[in-house]
């Protein structure tokens, strides 16, 4: 299998507290937040990790129905 790299554009938004939310708006649901830009880039990076192996889990391996007679 080959590894298959691609980019995913992150948007930052700084919070009223000072913080930093990121998301990868491709990814429903990826996002995460950070109290300074360099930890939200950190959490991002693991959150896009863990998104795409769920999202690799489901297209991997999809279960098929069986119809009992």
């Amino acid at each position: 299998m080959k590894n298959q790299s691609k980019k995913y554009y992150i948007s930052y938004e700084r919070d009223e507290k000072g913080g930093y939310i990121a998301s990868a708006p491709a990814i429903s649901g990826c996002v995460v937040y950070g109290k300074t830009l360099k930890e939200a880039y950190a959490n991002i990076q693991n959150a896009l990790k863990e998104c795409l192996e769920v999202i690799r889990g489901f297209k991997k391996s999809p279960q098929k129905e069986t119809i009992a007679a």
